[in-house]
């Protein structure tokens, strides 16, 4: 009889988001991977579209659980709730030769769906990106000291040790979790191989390029600050993206600021492509230090340096190989002569720029996601 994969993840495509994307090139990997044995895969999603079933996958859409940045918290937890106890009963009723693939956040979901797994004696493979709920805390919306807090924590515990296997978005992130498990893998995000091969001709001026979800982590103030610095009046910049901080990007009034709103992923990326520089810039909190910006990967594999704050896992690696600048401060003059020290430093830029072109293939979307099937595989013990 056949094993049925089912897999959570909280958005899939055309979704635009990260974890959609992540999401894309995992079922992709699971289906062209696994194909040759005996298996089906289901997903469930809030993405609430019509989705295209294959021969081996099969979409399953449960309304009102997609939450994002512009949803008051209230709400957010809520749409997180109802989700979570509508895939909880789901998968108690098709437990039957099932493995679960779990990935988190959305939290909330996560902790009914490995609940569920565990009172099923269902084995699960958790894909984590972030650290619960260390980033509610962080983020100012529970504190340490708090009975709810220390629930949320036992229940992370719970969900860590019972996995098959857990993966991770990056290192920090596993090191955060290893002393839960000892099976933990990170597999980053990397960015598409068809990225490579794009040559979208540049902006005729130098032009720097944000995109994303303005939340609590992004430090917008900054981004704004620095867009509107008086010496910066020939260089444009291009933001992408949306959530609670974008007024501050609509509001900008200057000729070299153009805010693009939220676009398709594919737009998303032709408009990227055709700049000089990216730029992330995050708050200070140790979520930021384990980060490993989606953006980031997508500056890499179109072949364009960044500017990354603060020091984290993607800033070291793009000091290491001389793919961009690690920020030692938000200052917005040292920013602002950085920007000008590139635009004006061709040799130096494109140094940079081959540096991008020249990361190695293994950091693929396609790569990394052969080695997430891998974990699958040997967690469920697949034709083993």
């Amino acid at each position: 009889m056949a094993l049925n994969i089912i897999c959570y993840f909280q958005e899939v495509e055309p979704n635009p988001s990260a974890v959609a994307i992540r999401a894309k090139f995992f079922i992709q990997a699971l289906e062209s991977k696994l194909n040759k044995f005996d298996i089906r895969i289901k997903v469930l999603t809030a993405t609430e579209i019509d989705l295209q079933d294959s021969e081996l996958v099969k979409y399953i859409s449960f309304s009102g659980g997609r939450s994002d940045e512009m949803t008051s918290v209230a709400n957010r937890i809520l749409a997180e709730f109802k989700f979570g106890l509508k895939a909880f009963f789901w998968v108690i009723r098709n437990k039957k030769n099932a493995a679960l693939v779990i990935s988190t956040p959305n939290y909330i979901p996560s902790l009914f769906l490995s609940l569920a797994a565990f009172m099923s004696r269902v084995p699960y493979v958790l894909d984590v990106r972030d650290a619960y709920p260390e980033a509610y805390a962080q983020s100012g919306l529970i504190k340490c000291n708090t009975w709810i807090y220390k629930i949320f924590s036992r229940a992370s515990n719970f969900m860590y040790r019972h996995a098959a296997s857990i993966t991770t978005a990056t290192e920090g992130l596993k090191g955060c979790i290893s002393g839960f498990k000892d099976n933990v893998t990170c597999i980053y995000n990397g960015f598409p191989s068809a990225f490579t091969g794009m040559s979208e001709p540049k902006h005729s001026k130098f032009t720097v390029c944000f995109h994303g979800v303005m939340g609590f982590f992004q430090d917008i103030e900054k981004l704004a600050e620095l867009i509107q610095h008086p010496e910066l009046s020939d260089v444009d910049f291009i933001i992408i993206g949306y959530g609670r901080k974008s007024a501050l990007i609509e509001s900008i009034s200057k000729n070299n600021c153009r805010y693009l709103g939220r676009l398709s992923y594919a737009d998303t990326i032709k408009q990227i492509s055709k700049c000089h520089l990216g730029i992330s810039l995050r708050v200070v909190s140790q979520i930021s230090f384990d980060s490993f910006p989606v953006k980031v990967w997508e500056y890499l594999g179109l072949g364009i340096p960044s500017l990354v704050y603060p020091e984290s896992e993607a800033s070291k690696f793009l000091q290491s190989n001389n793919c961009g600048i690690q920020l030692s401060s938000v200052e917005i003059d040292e920013l602002t002569k950085i920007i000008l020290q590139l635009k004006l430093d061709g040799r130096r830029y494109q140094g940079m720029v081959k540096s991008c072109r020249e990361v190695h293939p293994t950091y693929s979307r396609e790569s990394l996601s052969g080695k997430f099937a891998e974990v699958v595989r040997n967690s469920f013990k697949i034709g083993l």
